[in-house]
């Protein structure tokens, strides 16, 4: 076999079949993007790419670097939005900017979230769009018409692919950049050329200011560099060409990442030394002393620089939820439970058909009569890939594992050309099975893809007892919680009932009219304020229900919390009871800062032991799979609050006690 190629072969049936495919994907992330609030991730992204080419205000760093933020934001440009008046006086470019801001520039009063929310979600889907068809002529040209129908059949209607595909995220373009790049440089290891050279150094530079997980290219190169020494040794006479192309393309990519940063090192004034504090330090490590030699000597920009700074920092301590476990370090088999759980059947039966084919086909056959080195850059890069990914504590979606997923749908398609008796209808009543099982699968997910769980993990319904936050439950029910609520507010056996909310996310339910009292939110807003639970109906989304949320108070239900709890509802009884008989105490703004500062502790720890209570309990309704309503009398608020401690199976966090006091929550 040939390296890739992207020449299309003639005929128009399967072309046209491609096309349904692909109509179908883009039809299934309209209805995934429609009529969703919007998702943890995506204000923070928006607001960075608005501001990339906003006249009134600075430039917003964020942690990620540009390329797609740019991408998702051109489509805003036509929609005369306004930039965050917070902002407008800040020189040069933003640093660490509040979340706040972020949902307050989407919800802005002269915006229109929806609007926005649809423009900016549209852009990422096109993107999704081009990789599917990149996946099929890939696959096509390998292993045939059939293969390429399924990888294209099983990457459109992969409810995850298509999940990421519909939110103005980066994911789906990171996905794109790694596939593109790595099939440039598979093509300028055989065929050095002008278009070659240039297609590698833009797909490289667009993947170099993508993602920072960039670097994992440079060992991917390597690997099919190896291959092609030991598949292939006519490479000695075209090493000096070769070399050259090489450094051509990343001369190239070089200039695309300038060219992205708009040729200039700084935007306005340059940082003060202030932002670069550990580059700065004598404890540097070596990657920070790099990027301070880079910083230096102005080699890339600076707003480049700190985002690769900022994203190392953040590496370690993050929250993990996996399985009813907590964890700041991560597990070793996060992705895979992810994977297992969170990917179609259709698309495991498929993989595992390739393996048995292959196995089947060695066996009969012996290893001489299968060519496995165009495959070399789809496992090259997959094991690479993956191993990064099970060695990061960085355990937070299965949406980091998206890269791989183009190079599994490829491989499925290796089952249907090596598939016993190799028969075109047998091949093609295979590939038609496993297309509309896919289809049907997506069809049974739909709207709710973002918190698909296979039936073998038990089906949605049990997804937020595998994992939550981008897995599940990501801030996007606003819309259907607000017609839940209001439709009950209609009835008159509900209506005037008490409803308490507690939301993951940046939408902002005052916005969607959800009148509500809110109990602890992630992020929180809210000023301190004394207020009773009562007797009413409790919505809570998953996330916030786990305990993955919460500005201070996280994790399972533990000894430390249950003294503290007690012990500050002791302490504040007499200011509650003085509330009840006076509205002004204990109002927003009424408390003074220590006072406060306990009120909201306080608050904090009775939501989350009512969640700890929760949680074994099935929920009153369902008003989303990740939004859950319970209707509680008095008596179930008095087991919840004074009743027994509701201690689980889990009462630590895996790996609190090896991190610095400033990285943790107060309570260990």
């Amino acid at each position: 076999m040939e390296p890739l190629s992207f020449k299309s072969h003639p005929g128009a049936t399967v072309p046209c079949i491609a096309t349904i495919l692909l109509l179908l994907f883009a039809a299934f992330c309209y209805r995934a993007a429609d009529d969703t609030s919007v998702t943890f991730d995506e204000p923070i992204h928006i607001l960075a790419g608005y501001s990339y080419g906003a006249r009134d205000g600075p430039e917003t760093l964020t942690a990620n670097l540009r390329a797609a933020q740019l991408w998702l934001a051109v489509p805003l440009r036509s929609l005369g939005l306004h930039y965050p008046e917070a902002l407008q006086a800040i020189p040069g470019v933003v640093v660490d900017v509040e979340m706040k801001v972020t949902r307050d520039f989407i919800h802005d009063p002269r915006h229109d979230p929806a609007q926005i929310l649809r423009a900016s979600r549209a852009a990422i889907t096109v993107l999704g769009t081009v990789l599917g068809l990149v996946l099929f002529v890939w696959s096509r040209r390998l292993f045939g018409d059939a293969a390429g129908l399924l990888t294209l059949g099983l990457y459109c209607f992969e409810p995850t692919v298509i999940a990421h595909s519909s939110l103005a995220t980066t994911d789906i373009a990171a996905t794109l950049a790694f596939t593109l790049a790595v099939a440039a440089w598979w093509r300028l290891l055989h065929r050095v050329s002008l278009g070659n050279i240039m297609l590698c150094g833009l797909a490289t530079g667009v993947l170099a200011a993508t993602k920072i997980s960039a670097g994992l290219l440079a060992p991917t190169v390597a690997a099919m560099l190896l291959a092609r020494l030991v598949w292939r040794r006519d490479l000695p006479g075209e090493w000096g060409l070769l070399s050259s192309a090489a450094a051509g393309a990343l001369v190239l990519a070089y200039g695309v990442i300038w060219g992205l940063y708009g040729f200039h090192y700084a935007s306005g004034w340059r940082l003060t030394d202030s932002a670069w504090t550990e580059l700065l330090v004598p404890q540097a490590t070596p990657v920070q002393r790099v990027l301070n030699c880079l910083r230096i000597h102005e080699l890339l920009p600076e707003a480049y620089l700190y985002d690769f700074n900022t994203f190392i920092n953040n590496l370690g301590g993050r929250r993990a939820y996996l399985l009813g476990a907590y964890s700041v370090e991560g597990w070793w088999y996060y992705f895979p439970v992810a994977w297992l759980t969170k990917t179609s059947l259709p698309t495991l039966v498929a993989l595992a058909l390739g393996v048995a084919t292959v196995g089947v086909a060695l066996l009969r056959r012996g290893r001489d009569s299968l060519d496995f080195y165009p495959l070399v850059p789809l496992l090259a890069f997959g094991v690479i890939y993956t191993a990064s990914a099970l060695a990061s504590p960085m355990n937070i979606g299965i949406r980091h594992l998206l890269p791989v997923y183009p190079m599994l749908f490829i491989l499925a398609g290796l089952g249907v050309k090596l598939w016993p008796g190799s028969a075109p209808r047998a091949r093609g009543l295979l590939v038609a099975g496993l297309i509309a099982w896919s289809a049907g699968v997506a069809w049974n997910a739909s709207p709710y893809f973002l918190a698909y769980f296979n039936p073998a993990a038990g089906g949605t319904g049990n997804g937020h007892r595998i994992l939550v936050e981008s897995n599940f439950d990501w801030g996007q029910d606003l819309p259907e919680v607000a017609r839940w609520l209001e439709h009950r507010a209609a009835t008159p056996a509900t209506a005037g009932e008490r409803v308490f909310f507690s939301y993951y996310g940046l939408g902002d339910p005052a916005r969607y009219a959800i009148h509500a009292t809110l109990l602890p939110q992630d992020p929180d807003f809210r000023p301190p304020t004394i207020y009773d639970l009562k007797p009413g109906t409790y919505v809570i989304g998953a996330t916030m229900l786990q305990a993955l949320g919460g500005p201070r108070v996280w994790g399972p239900w533990r000894p430390s919390f249950e003294r503290v709890y007690r012990a500050l509802g002791l302490e504040l009884a007499p200011l509650y009871a003085e509330a009840r008989t006076s509205k002004s105490v204990g109002a927003p703004g009424r408390l003074s800062s220590e006072w406060a500062q306990k009120v909201a502790l306080y608050d904090e720890l009775r939501f989350a032991r009512l969640c700890a209570y929760l949680r074994p309990r099935s929920p009153s309704a369902r008003i989303t799979p990740t939004t859950f309503a319970y209707f509680l009398a008095e008596e179930n608020l008095a087991a919840a609050l004074d009743g027994p401690p509701p201690f689980g199976a889990e009462t630590t966090i895996k790996g609190l006690s090896r991190l610095p006091p400033g990285r943790v929550d107060f309570l260990r």
